[in-house]
Parts: C-alpha cells; structure tokens; sequence
C-alpha cells in the first residue's frame, strides 16, 4: 500500500502552494511502461512480525522522517520486496540520498496512506496488502470495475486506523482529483513530524524563597476524562455506505470522471440535480445542471470545476446530516 504509487494514491496532509523546486536527480529510476494489475483482494500485511522486530508496532507506525537510520533501512527493505523492484527502482543510481519522482511517492504513500488504515478487522497493513509483490495494483482498461473494486476493497474493506471509515477522500482528497501522483512526483515531499521544540532555558538557582514555594501542597489535577472511541454508525447498501447518494456518485459519476466520458458525466450530473437531499439546499440543482450543460459542450474541466463548487458548499452539512448519521 505503500508506493500504491503506480497504483492509485493517498493524500492527506498538504505540501503547500506549488513552488520552484530542484531538478529531480538526472541519474534517476528510468519510466518503466505501465503494465495491467491483477487487482487481488485486499488483505492483512504478512510482514507484521518483521516490522515488530526492527521496533516497530505495525499498527502504531510512525513518520517515515522519525525512524532509526536502523529502522528506516528495514523498513526500506520491505518496501523493495513487496513492491517487487529493486533499491535503484526509487533511488537514482550513484546518488541514494537525490530526490527522485519515486521516492517522493513512496514517502508521502507510507506517510499518508499505510500508516493511516488498517482491515476492516484492525489488522495492520503495508505495503504488501495492496502489492502483494508486484508494482501494479489496478488494471485501467475498464474504469468501471477499478471503480467497484475500490469500493469493495479499499472504502469497503479497509477503516481508519485511528476508527471510522476510509473515504474516496482518504486518498483522493475532497476535490477529488484523481490524478493526484503527478501532483506528488512534482514536488518535495512533506515531512510530517513536527520539529524538535527548542531546549528549555536553564533554571535559576533556587532560593529559599523558590523552595518553600516548592514544598506547598498543590490541590491535585483533575483527571482528564478519557474520550469515547468514535463508534461506527449502521451501514446502508451493499458496500457500507451510510447514505445511498455516495454508493451511487461512486458508480456513476466518479467513474465518468475517471474515465474522461463527457455524455456519461453529462446524464449523471443531470440526474444528480434531482437528488438533493435538503429542499433547503437550493443552488445544488443549479450547480448541477450548470456542470451537466458543460459536460455536454465537452469543456470536462469546467463540469469538474461546477463539481467542486458543490462539494465546498454541501459536503460538510451532507457528512454531517447524512453520511455520519446512524440508520435506523
């Protein structure tokens, strides 16, 4: 799951405004044509024992930028044997420590990604849960079943690790944008831990003054009450979606979007119109139309901008009202 890199991809945490950066190293891992994924199912990482005995807990993994120069070593090592492709296959040749396209995926999927899911039964995953030994995860001749197997496997069978649900939004981001590895190749990734804080001024000496102060009772802290851990709400349709809207935007719009089909995107958006769930939400049948119009002139790029439009204004209240509700 970790350089799902050629796979589909992650994202949540931002590497800010797009900037002038460094050419990657010239001596980088050569483009290697992309070949059909088998598209297996999802499944529970079959390296948790190893990642425990370089220290870690493979379901409490941290920042790649925090480990060991020890742990990152073993941690890269695995990287290579569930991906199926060699140290050079990220790292430029001669150079280990150069900036790569590669590396920059392989980070921000480890970072963003493996560390922040698990099974829908809590058990850990990495790389090796969606790889399972081969670069290619996704065969992308049919945009449709990539479609139903993300959904079956990655929002149906996998969870947040911390609890709740894996979203299309996990990876895909609220745009969504689903090309989003070009994004990640063309810029440094983020590291996510933050920076040590700075050393604590020295004391001053204590005074007589200072020491009885010290030696005062104080009245005792009050326990920090514990949070209750988030509980799943009931499930609605076939693929554990709370809200039939997203099961059908899945099938139906993503797909068109994906898959650059105008008159398909066209008709979705057109029927989308008609589905708001609030009759108090009026622009969402404007945005709608104005989205399924531009998509019928052919301009995919205006229909998407329409989409985003709508999901800044709705997405929330609709998380809120509907998709987080339980069902009764």
């Amino acid at each position: 799951m970790c350089a799902l890199a050629a796979a589909c991809g992650g994202a949540r945490s931002k590497a800010g405004p797009a900037v002038a950066v460094a050419p990657i190293a010239p001596n980088a891992p050569p483009v290697v044509p992309r070949k059909p994924g088998p598209m297996k199912p999802v499944r529970a990482t079959a390296v948790a024992d190893r990642i425990a005995r370089a220290g870690l807990d493979p379901k409490d993994l941290p920042p790649l930028e925090k480990l060991t120069h020890g742990q990152r070593d073993q941690v890269m090592r695995l990287f290579s044997e569930t991906l199926g492709v060699p140290c050079i296959g990220c790292h430029a040749e001669g150079d280990m420590r150069a900036d790569t396209a590669r590396k920059r995926v392989a980070k921000r999927m480890y970072n963003e990604i493996t560390r922040v899911v698990a099974t829908d039964k809590g058990e850990p995953v990495f790389c090796d849960s969606c790889h399972q030994g081969g670069m290619w995860v996704l065969d992308r001749a049919d945009k449709g079943k990539i479609s139903d197997y993300m959904s079956d496997q990655y929002t149906g069978g996998l969870k947040a690790a911390a609890g709740g649900d894996v979203e299309c939004d996990t990876c895909h981001g609220g745009r969504p944008e689903f090309t989003f590895l070009t994004e990640w190749k063309s810029r440094p990734a983020p590291d996510l831990a933050p920076p040590p804080p700075p050393a604590p001024a020295a004391a001053p000496a204590p005074t007589p003054a200072t020491t009885e102060q010290a030696a005062a009772p104080h009245p005792p802290t009050p326990p920090v009450p514990a949070k209750r851990p988030a509980r799943k709400a009931g499930a609605c349709g076939d693929k554990n979606n709370l809200c039939p809207l997203q099961k059908w935007m899945r099938a139906n719009v993503a797909v068109a979007v994906a898959s650059d089909d105008a008159p398909k995107l066209a008709a979705a958006l057109a029927q989308v119109a008609t589905m708001a769930p609030d009759a108090s939400w009026t622009s969402w049948r404007e945005m709608s139309l104005a989205a399924s119009e531009a998509a019928k002139r052919g301009d995919m790029k205006e229909a998407r901008k329409s989409c985003r439009k709508c999901h800044g204004e709705y997405r929330d209240r609709w998380r809120t009202s509907y998709r987080a509700r339980a069902v009764k």
